[in-house]
């Protein structure tokens, strides 16, 4: 009881956490980050709501949903008898437009506003279903068997080079496009990750991406009910904020690969990808070698004191037919028996003990960590 206690009290587990740091010799196009998975996976709801909880007094916190429809089974968008079938749908928020300044893309028309139930059509597509820049406003699309209100034209052409933290664009990753290759590494990491294998690299996979000539955008919210996923979420600071500290800080409480736009002296934004590694280690142990050892020394000498102490009945039980073997048993499993009761005696000892000493106020300033 008194060895465990004394090793318990002395010894304790401790966590540090390793940030990595992957430099790109690339200008982002906003100080903030984009968290997104490694091969475009859906992101837990949890990732969106840190990053609107910390955020939201520094800066603009602006997620992302894509509903990608596979092979022939694209989505039918039709403005009354007209009808084009559309490879895929973006959601965004109104916020988005403070991020990265998609808004800018318009050529007709204006941006979401908070609530509304809309959308916006690339030009090529509005063409196809012959909505002209005098119609915004005006004509509906039908879409998800909703009526949806054409608010504004994006310009398919200039958004392909807006490129978001990544180098990527913002319209829907197309899987089908992308390289065989990477269905097997895709499979490797989520298998990697399941089993809690995944390290400290921050290697990203290049997708290809859906041409935004042939994607609708609409809101956020209204993508979700549908039953998209959380793809991405971006954040983009306000600029007297330290970007490299909050994103410590956010790895520091969420184990996520992050895009990172950090400004330098020049206030140009240069992007990095950014993730972190728990490493816990034992610390105290290598100061208790000598009393551990004195220790297992004496409870060796105790031992033996009670094998001699029983030359008698050793007799007894070779001169009954007990094998040498057996008999040895019968002390082992009395050592094991001392060993597991003092043991597990030794520990309550020593958390009830920690518990009194803290409770008194005797351990001021003092922290027993087990």
């Amino acid at each position: 009881v008194l060895l465990t206690f004394t090793v318990l009290s002395f010894t304790s587990i401790k966590s540090s956490l390793e940030f990595h740091q992957l430099h790109r010799d690339l200008e982002g196009v906003y100080p903030g980050f984009l968290i997104r998975s490694k091969f475009w996976g859906k992101l837990e709801e949890s990732a969106y709501d840190y990053a609107r909880v910390n955020f939201k007094d520094v800066g603009i916190v602006a997620p992302r949903s894509w509903y990608v429809t596979k092979e022939n089974k694209k989505t039918p968008v039709s403005v009354g008898k007209k009808s084009v079938k559309a490879p895929g749908v973006l959601g965004m928020v109104p916020e988005e437009a403070q991020v990265t300044g998609i808004d800018k893309l318009l050529t007709t028309g204006r941006w979401f506003q908070p609530g509304e139930i809309a959308c916006i059509l690339p030009g090529k597509t509005a063409d196809l279903l012959g909505v002209k820049p005098r119609d915004v406003g005006r004509k509906h699309v039908r879409l998800f068997g909703k009526q949806l209100k054409v608010i504004g034209l994006v310009d398919g052409v200039q958004m392909r080079e807006l490129l978001d933290l990544d180098q990527e664009m913002l319209s829907p990753a197309d899987f089908q496009s992308t390289e065989d290759d990477f269905e097997n590494q895709v499979e490797q990491l989520e298998e990697r990750e399941k089993q809690g294998l995944e390290g400290p690299e921050v290697e990203t996979m290049p997708f290809e991406h859906l041409d935004p000539e042939d994607v609708i955008i609409v809101p956020y919210a209204m993508l979700r009910d549908v039953g998209s996923p959380l793809q991405s979420v971006a954040v983009r600071f306000q600029k007297e904020v330290d970007v490299e500290a909050q994103i410590k800080a956010f790895l520091s409480r969420l184990s996520v690969v992050l895009f990172a736009g950090v400004p330098d002296e020049t206030g140009k934004v240069r992007v990095s990808v950014y993730s972190s590694l728990g490493n816990p280690s034992l610390s105290g142990l290598g100061h208790l070698f000598i009393p551990i050892l004195v220790a297992a020394l004496i409870v060796l000498n105790t031992m033996m004191g009670s094998v001699y102490e029983r030359f008698k009945e050793i007799g007894i039980y070779s001169a009954v037919g007990l094998a040498p073997v057996h008999i040895s048993f019968l002390f082992i499993a009395e050592a094991c028996v001392y060993a597991v009761l003092g043991t597990v005696s030794g520990y309550l000892l020593g958390q009830g003990g920690a518990k009194v000493l803290l409770w008194q106020g005797w351990l001021s300033g003092f922290t027993l960590n087990y």
